[in-house]
């Protein structure tokens, strides 16, 4: 039996909290059907489908580790830069890829806004929208993000947890992957 550890963090517990404090921000819907660049890592599984959610900073020192099995989900949520409300970007490990699955934008504010052919739009219900069935596979299951100041506070929600990037990282490049689970 393999056991991954649920987090490894390289900074203050303080980084993760409960995304219950978060107020009234839209929850991410799980409800519908679930379907790298780095070298790569021995998997612990060559026919697992499980992977592990890494964040890495520039040295490719690791910031966070998430289990990722097969179907599960998490999103990237953060502090529009202008407006300040929260937007989330939602993904999947679907048969050991990332894939962008839906976005929660609750405003058509500066860089935000659907692409027509590109998933579909629907209301939340509180004068947002959410775009969903992106179902949109991420080239190499990893991608850059220059993380925000704490203002912005890119946050890596899953389940019910919520990791602050901006106090890990702010103003860095990190590396956001989906990664082969590695062997003991």
């Amino acid at each position: 039996m393999l056991l991954v550890p649920m987090v490894l963090l390289a900074a203050p517990v303080s980084a993760f909290s409960d995304s219950g404090s978060q107020g009234s921000v839209p929850q991410a819907d799980t409800s519908q059907e679930r379907t790298n660049s780095d070298a790569p890592l021995k998997n612990a599984d060559a026919g697992s489908e499980n992977r592990v959610l890494e964040v890495r900073d520039r040295s490719d020192r690791l910031l966070v580790s998430l289990p990722m099995p097969q179907g599960e989900g998490w999103c990237l949520e953060w502090n529009h830069s202008v407006e300040g409300f929260a937007v989330l970007d939602c993904y999947r490990n679907e048969h050991g890829r990332m894939v962008l699955e839906s976005s929660h934008q609750p405003d058509f504010a500066a860089g935000l806004g659907h692409v027509p052919g590109r998933g579909r739009q629907v209301s939340d219900g509180h004068g947002g929208y959410w775009i969903k069935d992106i179902h949109e596979p991420v080239p190499g299951d990893r991608y850059l993000l220059r993380v925000g100041a704490p203002r912005v506070n890119h946050r890596l929600v899953v389940e019910d947890k919520t990791i602050s990037l901006s106090d890990l990282a702010a103003g860095q490049r990190v590396s956001i992957g989906l990664r082969p689970v590695p062997a003991v």
